[in-house]
């Protein structure tokens, strides 16, 4: 539902108030699971974090598209290199807190934090503001295009 949702979202409205909102319902579950301690509220968290984080997948590749353009795909590649070892990594220090701790309200907090900063980043813009150019652009049909990744695939 969360994909569908933000992708949809996406297509009428812009796709960083997307994201926010996104990261926006990710800050509240962690808040959530950082005190819950009943399974309702779980429940609650669990749901406002699969929409959240199933909200960000559709919307991410057409995001990276919109600030760096058609031209620039390996952006889009770099994002997954650097966002693999955090992912490979959450569950790791939530295994550590919890054998430090004997609870995970302190992973949560510290997911709720760096998610924070990250929904704060987004309000950042760039300093050069680029006006749509052609290398923005998709190529045109029918046009030789000899410079994206789809054309490397094709070769």
């Amino acid at each position: 539902a969360g994909k569908l949702a933000f992708g949809f979202a996406a297509d009428h409205v812009e796709m960083r108030a997307v994201l926010r909102l996104s990261m926006a319902a990710a800050v509240v579950a962690f808040t959530i699971l950082s005190f819950a301690d009943g399974y309702a509220l779980w429940l609650v968290a669990a749901v406002l974090f699969g929409l959240s984080f199933g909200g960000i997948l559709p919307v991410w590749g057409a995001f990276m598209v919109q600030n760096f353009g058609f031209g620039h795909v390996h952006a889009m590649g770099w994002s997954r290199t650097v966002m693999t070892p955090i992912t490979f990594g959450c569950p790791l220090l939530a295994g550590a807190v919890f054998d430090l701790t004997g609870g995970y309200e302190l992973a949560w907090q510290i997911y709720l934090a760096l998610t924070g900063i990250a929904l704060l980043a987004t309000f950042a813009r760039s300093s050069v503001e680029e006006e749509p150019s052609e290398q923005n652009a998709p190529p045109a049909a029918g046009a030789e295009d000899t410079g994206s990744a789809a054309s490397a695939c094709a070769r």
